[in-house]
């Protein structure tokens, strides 16, 4: 039977990489048969473009990216698209924000933006939730500081109106001021939580209009593909509309209900290959 050339879509954290942050050698394996047998392999992430050009694109020639949940598009080196949140609609959700006690991260193309305290309060949910343990918060204090050297992430003084946002990411140590104002940002946004407490909540506001879905449309688009030869892969609720979207539809046995509730496959841990597994089954029953 002829091999009917897919677009296959990959998440990256919790996706592509587990807590080791390392890709696979089973799965880095199975992406360069894909790409042997012709398939097209694009990221498909919440980080923003130029995180994930400084990552795992050093790791592994991807295709093209979606960005910023939906909000930034490459084909191969060349960017295709790039929505903003509308300059009226940042400032209102933003104040409501900070009204609540809440600390604030810009996603844009060129990099993050963070209020003061934002990783603070960030490292403090994780450690409420007791998933941050010593080594892990190390890393993490690395892994910033990496980021500031390259001017991937700045502080939110350095931020101005020129510079489109794509996405908002909000850490509330106390989360009773958002609790009883979630729902008032529905109207323009998508919520998907990150890390969630008795005290505490993390997570981002995605556009309504510009999901990782309408990324991959935009790619299909401009590459001709068809939906009927697409492939997703996620394990959040930011992969939701994706997955609903494409053919193949793959999500992580921890995703959300909702999410693994649509998937055709489930994948476990990826750092002990099973993302690898998945990849492999999927092409034999092809």
């Amino acid at each position: 039977m002829e091999h009917r050339r897919k677009s296959m879509f990959f998440d990256l954290d919790g996706t592509l990489l587990g807590i080791s942050r390392v890709l696979h050698p089973d799965t880095r394996l199975e992406l360069m048969r894909a790409k042997e047998r012709g398939d097209k392999i694009y990221l498909c992430s919440g980080r923003p473009p130029v995180y994930l050009q400084n990552d795992i694109c050093r790791e592994f020639p991807f295709d093209g990216m979606v960005a910023c949940a939906g909000g930034v598009v490459y084909v191969g080196d060349e960017k295709i698209y790039e929505n903003q949140i509308r300059p009226e609609v940042l400032e209102e959700t933003c104040e409501a924000l900070t009204a609540c006690g809440a600390t604030i991260q810009f996603d844009t193309a060129q990099g993050t933006y963070c209020s003061p305290k934002y990783m603070e309060d960030f490292g403090r949910i994780l450690q409420d939730a007791g998933i941050m343990p010593t080594a892990m918060s190390k890393r993490m204090k690395l892994e910033n500081e990496r980021l500031e050297r390259l001017g991937i992430n700045k502080p939110m003084n350095r931020w101005h109106k020129g510079v489109p946002v794509q996405k908002i990411v909000f850490t509330a140590v106390d989360r009773t001021g958002l609790d009883h104002n979630i729902n008032r940002f529905r109207e323009h946004f998508a919520f998907n939580p990150f890390f969630q407490t008795s005290k505490g909540l993390s997570g981002e506001l995605i556009p309504l209009d510009c999901t990782k879905e309408h990324g991959i449309r935009k790619v299909l688009e401009y590459t001709g593909a068809s939906w009927e030869d697409t492939a997703g892969f996620g394990d959040s609720l930011n992969d939701l509309e994706m997955l609903k979207a494409v053919r193949i539809k793959v999500a992580a046995v921890y995703a959300p209900e909702e999410v693994r509730a649509v998937a055709d496959y489930l994948f476990e841990d990826p750092d002990q290959g099973g993302l690898a597994r998945v990849l492999k089954k999927i092409e034999e029953v092809r």
